[in-house]
């Protein structure tokens, strides 16, 4: 039986399951910064890249120089209607979670996180219910 995220513990593993917005939350997150103006749009590229589909962390987002980013293709504090603290790592979690109810595979999704082992990557598979999570899981590993 999967549990619920945002502080919780799985009980089938023990470990912290990570925080996770919707994919709606993430909407509008992303919808938040002005791009009207140069901040703004850095802003939302910074958002967007936390996100999907490439999930970075925030050090590699920050450590990003300008020849690093195809500026041709551009996809591009507390927010209200999210029901706890919003840290950069959530929208990586968020990420990957909506990845995997994309139907990514694990190993599909351990690629862009950089993960070294799909095991740290199943953390994710807290979005489906027992059996769901049992064959997107022999699906990563196969």
């Amino acid at each position: 039986m999967a549990t619920t995220t945002n502080g919780k513990t799985s009980v089938r593993t023990g470990r912290k399951l990570p925080q996770v917005i919707t994919a709606e939350q993430a909407k509008r997150l992303l919808a938040l910064p002005s791009r009207r103006y140069p901040t703004g749009r850095r802003n939302h590229a910074l958002l967007s890249m936390l996100y999907l589909p490439t999930c970075l962390r925030i050090s590699e987002a920050l450590a990003l120089k300008v020849r690093d980013v195809n500026l041709t293709e551009g996809t591009g504090p507390s927010v209200a209607g999210l029901p706890f603290r919003l840290h950069p790592h959530t929208l990586r979690h968020a990420g990957a979670s909506e990845l995997l109810r994309r139907g990514f595979t694990l190993a599909d999704v351990q690629r862009p996180l950089r993960h070294s082992n799909v095991a740290t990557t199943s953390i994710y598979l807290h979005v489906f219910d027992g059996d769901s999570a049992a064959k997107v899981k022999r699906l990563g590993t196969a």
